[in-house]
């Protein structure tokens, strides 16, 4: 069911209203809790945040599916409209007061296809709208621009890259990560997925490898991406399914460089593909 207002309208309150409680919390007092696996973790903000989130996601846009990352994230479904949630992307990051790379991300799939995204990032005072077929705006310390993305005309190894490695990465993610650092020119990356493709809609990177990714970290960005006219798919080339939630990506700022990776990851992307950890949560 699509709402009266517009979507992207109700996404920039909602988002906001999550990022300046985000902004508050975190000069404040709260605890951390422990997930499944060692050093995976949530804050009492995250669990605000989406209770936050998704009541106003429920009010403003009722009947419209919703995904997020300390709520329900079912999979193999695809629905005429769904929110793709991120709480606080990035927790580490807003564990450290001295690094602003955290987000509040909020995505918006039509039909299995990213439709829409916005981004907060509240200490970097920066606020990133995305429609696809209408543009993608940065408002960033109260000056906003169009973000358009210019195709890298280079070779792999003459662009710079970027991807993640943290606690949460098997084996074969690993590999893949050092294979495109080895190709191209590694760019340190943020620590978070969100900030990491900023870095790439801004031109800092050319390529990122979203290879310790989720759903709820690449859907927003996957729209912006869209809209300013750069391109992702899989490993394989293929155009990314929206119904699993352990996604690995690859964006790039075109087509032709994106396919370089894909050439350039084969061997390693074959081993993630025969690995049975491939689709752990």
């Amino acid at each position: 069911m699509q709402p009266n207002r517009s979507f992207v309208g109700i996404m920039t309150e909602i988002v906001t209203q999550c990022a300046a409680h985000a902004h508050r919390r975190r000069h404040e007092k709260f605890r951390v809790h422990a997930k499944g696996l060692p050093r995976d973790f949530y804050t009492d903000v995250d669990a605000e945040v989406s209770r936050i989130g998704r009541s106003l996601m429920e009010q403003l846009a009722p009947g419209v599916a919703i995904c997020s990352e300390e709520g329900d994230n079912p999979e193999g479904k695809v629905f005429e409209w769904e929110f793709v949630f991120d709480e606080i992307d990035g927790s580490a990051n807003f564990l450290t007061l001295a690094d602003g790379n955290y987000a509040i991300s909020l995505g918006l799939l039509h039909n299995g296809k990213p439709y829409a995204g916005v981004i907060a990032m509240p200490e970097l005072d920066l606020l990133l709208v995305a429609e696809v077929g209408v543009g993608c705006t940065i408002k960033e310390r109260g000056v906003s621009r169009q973000v358009t993305i210019e195709p890298a005309n280079a070779k792999l190894s003459e662009v710079p890259v970027g991807v993640i490695v943290n606690y949460a990465a098997t084996p074969e993610e690993r590999v893949l990560s050092q294979r495109l650092c080895d190709e191209g020119r590694y760019v340190v990356a943020t620590g978070a997925n969100v900030a990491s493709l900023i870095q790439c809609l801004n031109g800092t990177t050319a390529v990122f490898g979203a290879f310790i990714s989720f759903k709820w970290d690449l859907a927003a960005a996957a729209a912006a991406f869209d809209a300013a006219g750069g391109y992702y798919c899989t490993l394989t080339g293929e155009t990314p399914k929206w119904t699993e939630n352990r996604m690995h990506l690859i964006f790039a700022q075109s087509k032709e460089l994106a396919a370089m990776v894909v050439a350039k990851l084969a061997e390693p992307t074959q081993l993630l593909l025969e690995s049975p950890a491939r689709g752990r949560k």
